[in-house]
């Protein structure tokens, strides 16, 4: 399945992953040659007062921070610093005005809402820490003698958090301390008086510990361990510091529920000493994943009356049975109040406005929740779960949660549900909620009110929005009233009048992942084809409501680019750091079939398979995935693969939400099932078998086709068409090691504080290159993208070269390959987190070079742009900047040319986009848009 020089078949072009335009170009001076507009995504709001007595609004996509009227005219736009997303909108010195805070991960940043100024730019990453998104740092109030704040910065596999005071006012931040702690684990942070001396203390919870601080002072008062099931486990979850008994101290409440999943309370004796009252755990998922423990933000409330508060979650399978359950716990003890069979927890919340928090929950029968089920509000007294509402096909609207005071959550996803939205007017109370409107794909906003212990709905249509996530609840137009704001799918942002009105409507750009900052970008990685040998160049690209656009890329107007559009997801890499689809011949009939998932199929994964005038031409269903809904769910990667006769499809999906949930399975072309891989290993070295990102394939002399990819920090080499191990899978961390320089290790209990450290060799979550690095005639393994490493292996696993990275340092950014000296020696890009892209010779890892860049990139790929008969490294930057990377006369790296386009880039392609035999590129913007660069006319 050779790709014709001019064209880019999948999301690195080939099956080995290379990048590498083959024709050589003519673009020494870039300029746009056309844009299409492909809409933006779901976007978080934060509101601000503005000098009119109303609201305006701030939002950060496409890298940029942007202050906009409630109409939509925009106030200020920040350039393109790569901010992922803003933390708080507070007043951090007490005069009055409001900051914002925000961060790239590896950038903490702190900005006037007033004009968007930089205040404070601070670099948390490498070699400190792995970064902080900006829904791990907290705003407090420590010094109760002064109005202004102090801004907590806990740092990801980092012993440290750092402590920025606020006091002298915003322009004046300094940095206080720096505190320390014996656990490199992820952080999370919460704020309140342990020890009742009228100050408040920092809580930093990490592995089956937790560190009080002064942070006046920046002492540690008081820490605690324990062990969940024998062994520490991560804390990653909610933490809430509260009083559980009434004795007058706060305690701490831990519901962790990702990687490791257990409930931990810890009892304050009021002088700020804690021990542990009990641990409950459930599982961790190495090597089996059955489970799950849901909380909300409010899950240790009061829900029976009795003046004291409750630990309310929901558990699936805890108990062996498939089944959910809810669980009012008593968290003195750990003793199970009451539970209720099959019911999955949105909120724990008081909405008859008693005091007392009613439980909003929906009936689940399966692990993942359904998008519209049977919804009930209910009350808890008597020892009896009572109904209050009900109603079917119908969901809780959303909110989550910044860490806040003495309540926290472990990097809380955007529009993650931490509670329902609520909004008490008087005497009533309403609840918002989404129903089916019974048009395709439309809902309606459902609000509830509640009064005087009646129950009335009012539903508002909300045609053509997507998947809508309500944002924000907040009095915009200064009329005593709050108005829900929408944002979907496409983009597209709403503000609603309480009576269903339209009161604005405009369009947002593409939020980069928060989630997955080390990558954050627009996802969208088009495609350039022929339909046969012989065709028109056609572009297929993605956006970010899984609706595929075919374009006609010789089109000479806007207007007629457009060929078709129909519903597909593509290939999905983790944490969205591409989106792309593939194209092949399946049937050997000369003409080309694009593939995608099917992600309207609400039962299982479809692959389709589309002809190119638009058609579906054949479909399979992926035997055992689930539906693709949401992004980490259902098949994300697939290919097909040669084989005897007619090609197969081998094809890796998540079984559910989890990150160790992957299966791999392959189909003929009929659909029947040929081979099936579920889990490798035993206890915590348990994977599930699946690429983290990509697959790549090399065909052998012999027509066997080898599989690889890596299965976390397994590197995997399966025969495509039996399933077999070619090779058993290979822990990465043994090139690790070398590298370092130190002998091989286990992760054992005695290694725990080397966790997260510089003797830590952990090296995984990247994608295999299949290329010749040392010019031996033979192909090489180039890991690239990985956490904690990258080099080069030879097929039979031995290391021809490898360096050790900081953890997340270059992860989900593939390298790029290039011969930069037209001599046809092979050269290695990678960029850093620190804004440097690094040059290696591919056969000795030897550095050639290093050149700042002052932004971290996308993927590198590469091509001889220019025509000058050397390639060069193509990048895209969350700056904004496209990138031509060379060496220079001088043997030095150097930026051959660049072009700002105003916000974040994705993934560069490079093709014979309008067929004229040389080679444009393609890139998606922040703003949301695909534009197609030339050289500028002469």
């Amino acid at each position: 399945m050779e790709v014709p020089p001019a064209e880019w078949h999948t999301y690195r072009r080939d099956n080995q992953l290379t990048g590498r335009c083959l024709i050589p170009g003519a673009i020494g001076h870039p300029a746009v040659q056309w844009q299409y507009a492909l809409g933006g995504s779901e976007n978080e709001v934060f509101v601000t007062p503005n000098s009119d007595g109303c609201h305006d609004l701030l939002l950060a996509y496409g890298g940029c921070v942007v202050r906009t009227s409630w109409r939509g005219k925009i106030v200020w736009k920040t350039p393109s610093y790569g901010l992922n997303a803003i933390g708080r909108v507070v007043d951090l010195d007490g005069d009055g005005i409001e900051e914002i805070l925000a961060s790239t991960g590896y950038e903490v940043f702190v900005l006037s809402a007033q004009d968007g100024r930089v205040l404070l730019r601070e670099y948390v990453g490498f070699p400190a820490s792995a970064g902080t998104p900006a829904n791990m740092m907290l705003c407090h109030r420590f010094d109760p003698s002064s109005a202004g704040m102090h801004l907590i910065v806990p740092m990801m596999s980092s012993k440290e958090v750092r402590v920025f005071d606020f006091r002298q006012g915003a322009a004046k931040p300094r940095l206080a301390h720096t505190l320390w702690m014996d656990d490199a684990y992820h952080p999370t942070a919460a704020a309140a008086d342990l020890d009742n001396d009228g100050i408040d203390e920092l809580v930093v919870s990490k592995l089956c510990g937790v560190y009080v601080f002064d942070v006046l002072s920046g002492k540690m008062k008081a820490s605690a361990r324990w062990t969940s099931n024998g062994e520490r486990h991560r804390n990653y979850g909610l933490l809430q510091l509260v009083d559980i008994d009434n004795d007058g101290n706060r305690d701490i409440v831990i519901a962790a529920d990702r990687v490791a999943r257990h409930l931990s309370v810890l009892k304050n004796d009021g002088k700020g000493n804690l021990s542990l009252l009990w641990d409950r755990f459930v599982e961790f998922i190495y090597p089996n994943d059955t489970t799950e423990v849901r909380h909300t933000g409010n899950s240790v409330s009061d829900v029976d009356g009795d003046g004291k508060r409750e630990l309310v979650v929901s558990l699936f399978n805890a108990r062996g049975d498939g089944r959910w359950w809810l669980e009012i716990i008593d968290p003195v003890s750990g003793v199970v109040k009451h539970e209720v069979p099959d019911r999955y927890l949105w909120g724990v919340q008081d909405i008859d406005g008693d005091g007392i928090s009613e439980l909003l929950v929906s009936e689940e029968q399966a692990r993942q929740a359904k998008p519209f089920s049977v919804s009930e509000i209910l009350k808890y007294e008597h020892d009896t779960a009572k109904v209050l509402w009900s109603a079917s096909l119908i969901r809780f609207a959303g909110r989550s949660l910044r860490p806040e005071g003495w309540q926290s959550n472990f990097r809380d996803v955007p529009f993650k549900h931490d509670e329902t939205w609520t909004d008490h007017r008087g005497d009533s109370v309403s609840v918002f909620l989404f129903e089916p409107s019974g048009k395709e794909r439309d809902l309606n906003l459902v609000e509830l009110k509640i009064a005087k212990g009646k129950f009335s709905t009012q539903s508002t249509p909300l045609q053509g929005s997507p998947h809508p996530v309500m944002v924000n609840l907040s009095d915009l137009n200064g009329d005593g009233v709050k108005e829900p704001i929408l944002s979907d799918t496409t983009g597209a942002l709403r503000v609603l009048g309480r009576d269903g009105t339209i009161l604005s409507q405009f369009t947002t750009g593409y939020r980069l992942q928060m989630e997955g900052f080390f990558a954050a970008r627009p996802s969208p990685t088009p495609i350039v084809f022929r339909e046969t040998n012989a065709g028109a160049p056609l572009v297929a690209v993605p956006d970010y409501n899984n609706t595929l656009h075919v374009l006609d890329g010789t089109s000479k107007g806007d207007s007629q680019r457009r060929k078709w559009i129909a519903r597909g997801r593509g290939h999905i890499g983790y944490e969205l750091c591409y989106h792309s689809f593939s194209v092949t011949d399946l049937d050997g009939d000369g003409r080309r079939e694009l593939l995608a998932l099917n992600p309207d199929n609400a039962s299982t994964s479809e692959l389709l398979a589309y002809t190119l005038g638009g058609g579906v031409k054949r479909s399979w269903t992926i035997p055992g995935a689930p539906p693709p809904s949401p992004v980490r769910v259902g098949v994300y990667e697939w290919m097909v693969v040669p084989a005897k006769g007619t090609p197969n499809v081998v094809a890796s999906f998540y079984a559910s939400e989890s990150m160790n949930s992957e299966q791999t399975v392959c189909i003929d072309v009929k659909g029947n099932q040929l081979w099936h891989r579920g889990f490798y290993g035993e206890g915590e070295w348990g994977r599930g078998v699946g690429p983290y990102c990509s697959y790549s394939l090399l065909s052998s002399k012999r027509d066997e086709q080898k599989l690889f990819f890596l299965a976390k920090d397994l590197l995997c080499e399966v025969n495509a068409e039996t399933g077999a191990w070619n090779r058993e899978p290979w822990l990465l961390w043994r090139a690790t090691t070398i590298a370092m320089g130190q002998p091989d290790w286990e992760f054992t209990k005695e290694r725990h504080a080397d966790f997260g450290g510089e003797k830590d060799p952990f090296t995984a979550y990247g994608s295999p290159m299949l290329i010749d690095l040392d010019g031996d005639g033979e192909e090489e393994i180039l890991v690239g993208a990985c956490f904690g490493g990258i080099g080069a292996l030879k097929l039979d696993h031995s290391v021809l070269w490898w360096k050790r990275t900081p953890f997340t340092d270059i992860m989900m950014r593939m390298p790029g390959v290039a011969h930069l000296e037209g001599d046809g020696k092979m050269f290695v890009g990678i960029c850093h987190a620190d804004g440097s892209l690094t040059c290696y010779e591919g056969a000795n890892g030897r550095e050639v070079w290093s050149l700042p860049l002052n932004s971290t990139t996308s993927d590198i790929v590469s091509c001889d742009i220019d025509g000058d008969g050397r390639e060069e490294f193509i990048a895209g930057t969350t700056d904004g900047r496209l990138i031509a990377v060379g060496t220079g006369s001088d043997g030095k790296g150097c930026i051959k040319w660049a072009l700002p386009l105003g916000s974040a880039l994705g993934n560069p392609v490079i093709a014979d986009v309008d067929g004229d035999g040389l080679p444009e590129i393609l890139v998606v913007t922040g703003d949301g848009s695909l534009v197609c660069v030339g050289s500028t006319p002469s």
